[in-house]
């Protein structure tokens, strides 16, 4: 409900203030959300496809590009000091796993700059322009 209509139909405001369904309204009303719960189930619930079915699905899929899977970016850990690369991770979950207390997604946010820097730990961090994939 937007803010402007908030309030009007609360307390004495509201239609059914002070009154009750009846038990007919009741079960009627039930009935129905329990008709409506059926008819949103999956018309696919409980169907087996044939082999060749689902040959012609996984064909369409690959078409799509679904299983394609999401590579990782290498990211480069770059000394302060000397401006050297001091390791290339995988990932940033690899990071995220070696510096303690540390999460895969701010190694990201930094390597964005996100925060207006990349410099996270005491190193500076950048995406190198290759990519990993988890075999």
């Amino acid at each position: 409900m937007s803010k402007s209509r908030m309030g009007i139909f609360s307390g004495n405001k509201n239609p059914m203030y002070g009154r009750n369904h009846s038990q007919d309204s009741k079960t009627r009303m039930s009935e129905t959300r329990k008709l409506k719960n059926k008819t949103r189930d999956n018309p696919n619930k409980g169907r087996v496809h044939s082999e060749e079915a689902r040959k012609n699905m996984s064909a369409a899929a690959k078409k799509r590009g679904c299983f394609i899977k999401n590579p990782s970016k290498k990211i480069a850990q770059i000394d302060l000091t000397t401006g050297e690369i001091v390791k290339i991770w995988n990932n940033a979950r690899d990071i995220g796993e070696f510096f303690t207390g540390t999460r895969h997604n701010s190694i990201h946010k930094v390597c964005k700059r996100t925060n207006g820097s990349n410099i996270y730990k005491g190193f500076r961090w950048e995406f190198t322009g290759e990519y990993y994939e988890e075999v």
